[in-house]
C-alpha cells in the first residue's frame, strides 16, 4: 500500500509583469560588477591586461559601494591602483579615461539608472 503525501497550501508572491525586473533579479551581483568594469575598458571585446582588468574590476566595485552610501573603497582606490601599477605595469592605459574619479562617477549613475534596486540581486 503507498501512502500519500499531505500536501501543504504554498504561499505564493504575485510575480512581476516586467520582464526586464526578472533578468536583473536573476542576475548575479558579481556578473554586474563585470559588465560595469567593461564599460571601462577601450577594447571591451579585447582580453585585457591582469592590471587592467583587477583596475577595472576595482573601480566598478568602488563605485557600486559608492552607490549604495560606502565611500570606504572610493575614498582608497587611487593608493590601490599605484599598487597595481606597480606590480604588473600601468593598467590605466587601456581604460577609457585616466580620471579615476570620473570613471566611478559615471558607473554610480550607470548603477543608479539600471540597478535602482539591488536588493533583489543574488549575491552568489
Amino acid at each position: 500500500m503507498v501512502k500519500k503525501r499531505k500536501t501543504r497550501a504554498v504561499l505564493k508572491f504575485p510575480a512581476r509583469r516586467d520582464q526586464e525586473t526578472k533578468a536583473v533579479q536573476e542576475r548575479k551581483l558579481a556578473e554586474i560588477i563585470k559588465e560595469m568594469a567593461l564599460r571601462l575598458l577601450k577594447k571591451p571585446d579585447d582580453i585585457p591586461s591582469a592590471a587592467a582588468a583587477e583596475a577595472a574590476l576595482l573601480l566598478a566595485s568602488a563605485a557600486w559601494n559608492s552607490a549604495v552610501g560606502d565611500n570606504g573603497l572610493r575614498d582608497r582606490h587611487r593608493e590601490m591602483l599605484k599598487r597595481l601599477a606597480w606590480n604588473r605595469g600601468e593598467p590605466r592605459a587601456e581604460l577609457v579615461s585616466r580620471d579615476s574619479a570620473r570613471l566611478i562617477d559615471e558607473l554610480v549613475e550607470y548603477k543608479r539608472a539600471h540597478f535602482p534596486d539591488d536588493a533583489s540581486l543574488r549575491s552568489r
